[in-house]
């Protein structure tokens, strides 16, 4: 009953979180798929205990569908009972339904995060509750889907339950959360293994605390479009260059009275004016124009670079434009710290 509890809460919250991007219609999310979602949740392990089920473990969720259908539940109920299961092994069917989509995202969420806290985490090549199964099964089933989630707020949340009615000895609730959606954004980056495509690409995406997968997932494929026609050169180089300056170093607002240089206060101006563009496109999800403007941007650091001694002899100037080189690094970091893509 506990687990029933929470998955019609954490399917409430994905709901919420899909009306609020516009992939759940309001209307839709709380007259009809809201009320599917709690019927579901509800029912949906109740299979487990019927001697059929106990007898044959693999007809869980088909025998659940029909003992729904049975008892006259709502066919999109019965459908999301047996979907919630999926995908059952690698290469098996999908969820179709949004019901049984978001039911199945919301069960397998709350079993990591059971797994997670109780110090059951998979290491090496033993998985014993085959949680890398159901972490596929989230990121393949919110890409079919389209789902925009955010995997990193829904383990919060996940967690957050939990930990509201069990008592977890020595744990790091913070630190385990952060593995858990580590853990679940990893097998997008099993999948392009599989695929044989890059994988540094992904590693460059998740490293900015990208958590979303239809976002991580168009990021991607903007820089391999890129990289189709460019070198990472223009993109990684100044960043590394950036990187190099500010390791180590304390930062504050840039004081723009202590900007000497014409070069550096062209180059301020400019990352104050793009700042709000990269922000546009990526929350618009342009990101081949976010691409271009970083390109162009660039250009601009290396200028700076060229001309301009950043550890100059003044305390004050230094740090300043110790200041100003922070400020271009979180830029590209609204992107990708194009720093970890290798150049090929």
């Amino acid at each position: 009953m506990d687990k029933s509890l929470r998955l019609q809460k954490i399917c409430n919250f994905i709901a919420e979180l899909l009306e609020r991007k516009g992939v759940l219609k309001k209307s839709s999310a709380k007259e009809s798929i809201r009320e599917e979602l709690g019927r579901a949740g509800i029912l949906c392990k109740c299979d487990l205990v019927t001697n059929l089920v106990v007898e044959f473990p693999e007809l869980q969720g088909l025998v659940g569908r029909e003992y729904a259908r049975e008892k006259k539940e709502k066919e999109s109920v019965a459908e999301a009972i047996f979907e919630h299961y999926l995908p059952r092994f690698a290469g098996d069917i999908l969820p179709e339904t949004d019901a049984g989509s978001i039911l199945s995202i919301a069960d397998k969420v709350d079993t990591i995060a059971g797994m997670f806290l109780a110090g059951n985490i998979p290491s090496g090549s033993e998985d014993p509750f085959a949680l890398r199964r159901k972490a596929s099964g989230i990121i393949l089933t919110a890409l079919k889907k389209g789902y925009d989630i955010d995997v990193l707020k829904i383990c919060e949340f996940t967690a957050g339950l939990f930990l509201k009615t069990i008592n977890f000895k020595n744990i790091d609730s913070q630190r385990t959360v952060r593995e858990m959606a580590d853990f679940i954004a990893a097998r997008y980056r099993f999948r392009l293994e599989k695929q044989n495509k890059r994988t540094d690409i992904f590693d460059a995406v998740i490293e900015t605390g990208c958590y979303s997968v239809v976002d991580f997932d168009l990021r991607c494929k903007a820089v391999e479009q890129y990289l189709e026609k460019a070198k990472i050169e223009r993109l990684s180089e100044p960043l590394v260059r950036c990187k190099n300056i500010i390791k180590g170093k304390n930062f504050s607002q840039v004081d723009k009275n202590l900007l000497k240089e014409e070069t550096e206060l062209k180059l301020h101006n400019q990352a104050v004016l793009i700042r709000d563009k990269i922000k546009i496109f990526t929350d618009t999800r342009k990101y081949n124009d976010a691409l271009l403007l970083l390109v162009e941007f660039g250009s601009l650091i290396n200028e700076f670079f060229d001309k301009v001694l950043v550890m100059d002899r003044d305390e004050a100037v230094r740090q300043n434009r110790i200041n100003l080189v922070k400020d271009c690094t979180d830029l590209y970091y609204l992107f990708a710290d194009f720093s970890k893509i290798s150049q090929i």
